[in-house]
């Protein structure tokens, strides 16, 4: 997966001694079945300074196809679809959760905030507040 460098995030060269943009290149040896994918959602410029980043991350809702990045041949398609959504509203010294859950049994979306809970359109699953994505694997009939 080439993960694409942010301005403010670079990296220290013990050659050059010098801070660069520099690309990350990560491969996955076998896709699981659920994937759980960690948003980076503060930045740590001192050891001192935290900061809350809001940056809008589009992300699939369905059709995440990981074949390209699994080095390991697998006998069926790896293809993930959404299933969950943890949202985190606030800064880095307190803030409040909430989640998007898509139902198995009518696969519609709904939001959990608190003791809440509502439908949701699938539109409103993408937000800059998104966390923590839940994704799961087709099996091969649904593929």
């Amino acid at each position: 997966l080439p993960l694409r460098p942010v301005e403010e995030d670079t990296w220290y060269c013990p050659k050059c001694k010098q801070h660069q943009r520099a690309s990350k290149t990560m491969a996955l040896w076998t896709a699981p079945s659920n994937l759980v994918v960690h948003l980076k959602r503060f930045s740590h410029e001192e050891s001192w300074r935290r900061e809350k980043l809001d940056t809008h991350v589009e992300f699939p809702l369905h059709g995440l196809d990981l074949s390209p990045y699994v080095r390991c041949p697998s006998p069926s398609p790896l293809v993930y679809d959404l299933c969950g959504v943890t949202n985190h509203f606030g800064s880095t010294h307190g803030g409040h959760y909430t989640a998007y859950c898509k139902s198995p049994v009518d696969q519609k979306w709904h939001l959990f905030d608190d003791s809440s809970v509502s439908n949701a359109p699938a539109e409103s699953v993408c937000t800059s507040s998104a966390y923590v994505l839940f994704y799961k694997r087709r099996d091969g009939a649904n593929a």
